[in-house]
């Protein structure tokens, strides 16, 4: 094996390490969220989160140029702030989509493409569909696959501002 395709494995281990680094947070943040949420306000607190729930718009730090799909409703719109010293916000939005997968995966990639992030990972693999890209200090992850109730192309988008 040479050099170069060594080289070539490491990197594409240090991707899968962080998405899955990254899937562990958003899992952690959702765990969060469900052990303090209450039947009552849109802001919930624990002494290391923050947790805002935006309804039907996307959070207020998220991309307001992403191109999301024109006539769907958010079913998710949240924003976690995790506030120990170099922590991380993370503003999650989910939609049903009406487009394929493949309309969704092109849209998305032109629109990173265009604004410069740097395509970390972009796969479909078992019908998931997974995109990560960053640019600075920020991450986007976008994930979708088919809801099994049949309603449709499930599509969360987190978008990260690692501080």
């Amino acid at each position: 094996m040479n050099n170069e395709a060594i080289i070539k494995k490491s990197k594409k281990w240090w991707c899968w390490l962080l998405v899955i680094a990254l899937i562990i947070i958003a899992a952690i943040a959702g765990y969060s969220y469900g052990r303090i949420s209450s039947s009552t306000g849109a802001t919930k607190v624990t002494p290391n989160v923050v947790i805002q729930d935006f309804g039907n718009l996307p959070p207020d730090i998220f991309p307001t140029d992403f191109p999301f799909e024109v006539g769907t409703l958010l079913t998710e719109s949240t924003k976690t702030t995790f506030k120990e010293p170099g922590g991380t916000i993370q503003a999650r939005v989910v939609y049903i989509s009406k487009k394929t997968m493949q309309e969704n995966a092109t849209k998305f990639l032109n629109y990173l493409n265009e604004k410069g992030w740097t395509i970390i990972n972009n796969t479909n693999n078992g019908g998931i569909y997974s995109l990560y890209a960053q640019k600075d200090r920020k991450a986007i992850i976008c994930v979708m696959k088919y809801d099994e109730a049949g309603g449709g192309l499930m599509v969360e988008i987190n978008y990260l501002i690692i501080k």
